[in-house]
């Protein structure tokens, strides 16, 4: 893949647009303009977001989910950018959702069809772990959270290139 995906974020105030930086040619480009938080056919603007690509046959999908909106609103919903079409879904959320949150750690599996989910916050601390099944169109608990969160302890995460292991 010759590119990377940027979504959202924060300068003070909260974004919904999408950038592509390409590697070959050093520049990025804005492939998605910021939408009003009220426009249902884009994710509303967020900070602090799970992010994961996706190859569905000649297309690819930059997903998002999870953060944190305007007025400490926090999200658990899932969005696919179709980078040929360059248009927004919202995937189904069934199975085990996860609780809305930010400040989750997470990222596409190394087989490419799962993105997962773990830890993070809202009004409290998580330590569960899901992942969005791409082939099912729905989200699988891993491990619901029976441990203790202590923020004195080590917190373990491992990227092999670009995925969550």
């Amino acid at each position: 893949a010759d590119a990377l995906y940027m979504f959202g974020g924060t300068t003070g105030q909260l974004l919904n647009d999408l950038w592509m930086y390409t590697f070959s040619t050093r520049m990025w480009l804005q492939v998605h303009r910021p939408r009003p938080a009220s426009d249902t056919s884009t994710p509303r603007p967020r900070f602090s977001i799970i992010a994961g690509f996706y190859s569905q046959g000649s297309d690819g999908l930059f997903l998002i989910s999870t953060g944190e909106g305007d007025r400490k609103v926090f999200f658990n919903d899932i969005w696919a950018f179709n980078t040929t079409s360059r248009l927004w879904t919202e995937l189904p959320s069934r199975g085990d959702v996860p609780t809305e949150r930010y400040g989750a750690a997470g990222g596409m599996h190394i087989n490419g069809t799962a993105l997962y989910v773990t830890h993070g916050f809202s009004n409290r601390r998580f330590s569960d772990t899901v992942y969005y099944d791409m082939t099912r169109m729905r989200w699988v608990e891993v491990f619901a959270g029976a441990n203790k969160y202590s923020n004195t302890e080590p917190h373990p995460r491992c990227l092999l290139g670009s995925t969550l292991v």
